[in-house]
């Protein structure tokens, strides 16, 4: 399966069956332990339906990503562009080291984390999920009902996580044997 797929396969979804689809059990597919960054990423990403937690748990896991980049393109950064994800994107980016459906995911991402992290009352019903490439790319209808939408936003967000947790090694070898770091 490609990871294009995952989205061709939301739009044959019902929209009254988005709410049970955001809580799909996929991690009974997941090995238990895994070293894997990317198995991890998509573990935690699916053990959370809370919208905040969500976002936080995929952004915090690119922006990790992110610099791993930068560490393996040698791009140079200061410690203060290094602390932003938004900086760090953009100096893949503009190096060439991302393709631009990634970017533009990631730069949607972003603006999710921070509509969470700057709003405390902030619901993803009121997130506009056309902002992601892969929701464009296949004519997704977006609902209009308010719980509806909630489900399919938290939908978009998880199969956008996992779509670039997929895509992320064709792009970049070396992600797909890295481990996760060892705590100190």
């Amino acid at each position: 399966m490609q990871a294009d797929d995952l989205f061709r396969i939301l739009k044959s979804v019902a929209l009254p069956e988005l709410p049970s689809l955001v809580e799909t059990q996929v991690q009974d597919f997941l090995p238990k332990q895994s070293k894997s960054l990317t198995t991890n990423l998509i573990k935690d990403v699916v053990a959370v339906s809370e919208p905040r937690l969500l976002v936080i748990t995929g952004h915090l896991y690119f922006d990790y990503i992110l610099g791993r980049i930068i560490q393996e393109e040698s791009i140079e950064l200061s410690k203060k562009e290094f602390e932003s994800f938004s900086r760090k994107l953009n100096a893949i980016h503009k190096k060439g080291a991302l393709d631009t459906n990634f970017f533009e995911s990631l730069q949607a991402i972003n603006g999710l984390r921070n509509k969470f992290s700057h709003d405390i009352f902030f619901d993803i019903s009121s997130w506009d999920p056309s902002c992601i490439p892969y929701v464009g790319k296949h004519d997704l209808r977006i609902p209009r009902r308010k719980y509806l939408l909630r489900a399919f936003n938290i939908v978009v967000v998880r199969l956008t996580f996992f779509t670039l947790a997929l895509e992320m090694p064709e792009q970049k070898r070396w992600l797909f044997l890295e481990d996760i770091p060892k705590k100190p």
